[in-house]
């Protein structure tokens, strides 16, 4: 449990909020052309249609590597004995973000993943 502290803090430290930037970036582009976007971001990983409306779907995944402190406690003998050190922790991280298109306008959208994924790409829309 130690460890993970030090991880917990560091990712809430590090948070980016993507629901602030959806909700500063969504005005600037809800109307639009999608061609706004796509110029923006590349083209989408998929896209979507239905009877009524297209989804177009970017997807960014990224492996992530975070240095840990660790700190083990031993006996030798009956003497305690204390070591520090640290570990390389992996792990991966996704932002997926959902763009709903009526008639090649933007009318909504929505996002699911990590902070430090999401927030980034829609604060790169406001630049």
């Amino acid at each position: 449990m130690n460890r993970l502290i030090p991880l917990i803090l560091l990712l809430l430290a590090g948070c980016a909020d993507p629901q602030r930037s959806s909700d500063a970036a969504l005005p600037l582009y809800q109307g639009k052309s999608i061609e706004t976007l796509v110029m923006r971001w590349g083209g989408p990983t998929a896209v979507t249609p239905t009877e009524t409306m297209t989804t177009y779907t970017w997807l960014r995944n990224a492996s992530r590597a975070m240095v840990m402190p660790t700190t083990s406690v031993g006996y030798v003998g009956t003497r305690q004995v204390t070591t520090t050190g640290t570990s390389i922790t992996s792990y991966s991280a996704s932002c997926k973000i959902d763009v709903f298109v009526r008639d090649k306008v933007i009318s909504a959208w929505r996002f699911w993943g990590s902070d430090e994924l999401c927030a980034p790409m829609l604060d790169e829309l406001r630049s």
